[in-house]
């Protein structure tokens, strides 16, 4: 068994050796890394927005601020604002850096790499006209609220395009970037004309329709788990990473007005939904139980850059806001974390499921907000049931106990400072 354990891990500090020779992946991680402080402070900024200044804000329930803190409103709008400008400044900056980092190991002009990256990610903004078509024309404003950290991947891709795009077209490079800026320019405008949602609205809507059903399943449950972190391993919000631990609020309503009829718990018409079992117990830390994550590098890494970042980022990822740790480590694009980051929720999952279906716990019925605590979510999603506290112990102690032997591989391997061998 020991034997086995030690050629699996081998086997996969091979494939991360591998995959780290490639220049584009050595810039992804590097560019990554440049990003993390926005990605902090962004983090902390929507911390003090989404826990004070909404109506569902965890601190605003429990401390009602917005009955005596003067100014709740504006205040509330400034950090809003902030939030939005920070969290697209990280898409935009890393957009930025991966077409700078790819141009100058061609011995390209990185600069305008950059900027060109950058103008077209603003172009490709889904938030670029916010108003309706009046009298033939369109509204145009300087929105950025269509980006947002979740744009990670198209950023990274349209780094490396603009990229490959200037060196391919290099003895005519000023008529090369005119006509594309121009086609950009047009394809926003025209998207915008005809398709009245952004491309991934329509694609969320349309997953979420053909598996409306599935959650009900545990077995189609955790194939939807597993499909959408796998995605966000590699900087593609899935569907359930988009609701930000919301899902199913169909079934939800179904078994909170039950609960509110029949004044008890017990059979609920849908006791296995995403909201009961994925968003309340899976969801530690946000997707990929990332709480789970910072406790395992605090006890077993001695990686005093990776302390440092399960440190900084501990305070939003304990209220599920985990950008920081995503980008810090990193999480995305690394393979060596990429199992667990999988495994977890899906353990998660199945633990709550047992508890539920041999009814040594209610199903979690009432709605908590986002940046509640995650070990507090099934204590007060199904009213204060004292097995529900302990089931979310549970499930952080196993997530801990499963990343623990990734977390010593990272460290074997020290991705990041590999990351700097292609300058």
């Amino acid at each position: 068994m020991t034997q086995l354990k030690q050629n699996w891990a081998n086997n996969l500090l091979t494939f991360s050796r591998r995959l780290n020779q490639h220049k584009f992946y050595q810039i992804i991680i590097t560019s990554l890394m440049a990003v993390f402080p926005i990605a902090v402070v962004g983090a902390f900024v929507a911390l003090i927005d989404k826990t004070i200044f909404i109506p569902t804000g965890f601190f605003e329930q429990l401390y009602h601020v917005s009955k005596w803190l003067p100014f709740y409103l504006p205040i509330g709008n400034f950090w809003a604002s902030l939030a939005i400008l920070l969290n697209n400044l990280v898409v935009s900056w890393l957009t930025f850096l991966v077409a700078a980092n790819a141009a100058k190991s061609k011995q390209q002009n990185a600069w305008l790499a950059g900027i060109i990256s950058s103008t077209l990610l603003w172009l490709s903004n889904q938030s670029l006209f916010t108003e309706p078509i009046k009298n033939g024309m369109l509204q145009l404003t300087l929105n950025f609220n269509g980006l947002t950290i979740r744009g990670i991947l198209a950023a990274i891709v349209l780094g490396f395009f603009v990229s490959w795009f200037l060196g391919r077209y290099a003895h005519h490079q000023l008529l090369a970037i005119t006509g594309l800026t121009l086609v950009a320019a047009a394809m926003a405008a025209g998207y915008h004309a005809f398709i009245p949602n952004s491309l991934a609205e329509t694609l969320v809507a349309w997953f979420a329709q053909l598996t409306a059903n599935w959650d009900k399943n545990i077995l189609l449950l955790l194939l939807l788990v597993l499909i959408s972190n796998l995605l966000l391993i590699v900087g593609v919000p899935g569907s359930l990473n988009l609701a930000d631990g919301n899902n199913d609020a169909i079934f939800s309503v179904q078994n909170l007005n039950y609960a509110l009829e029949n004044h008890h718990l017990a059979n609920v018409p849908y006791p296995v939904n995403l909201h009961a079992i994925y968003d309340t117990y899976a969801f530690v830390g946000g997707s990929g139980m990332m709480l789970a994550l910072l406790i395992a590098i605090v006890w077993r890494s001695h990686n005093r850059r990776t302390q440092r970042t399960a440190a900084i980022s501990f305070l939003p990822t304990f209220f599920n806001l985990n950008s920081p740790i995503l980008i810090g480590t990193p999480v995305l694009f690394n393979p060596l974390l990429a199992i667990p980051f999988v495994v977890t929720p899906l353990v998660a999952c199945l633990v709550a499921w047992l508890f539920v279906s041999l009814h040594l716990m209610p199903a979690a019925v009432y709605p908590v907000p986002l940046t509640t605590p995650g070990i507090l979510k099934g204590f007060l999603a199904t009213g204060g049931n004292w097995v529900a506290l302990l089931v979310s112990g549970l499930n952080l102690a196993l997530a801990t106990l499963i990343y623990l032997p990734f977390v010593t591989l990272n460290d074997k391997y020290n991705l990041v400072s590999k990351a700097g061998d292609w300058r």
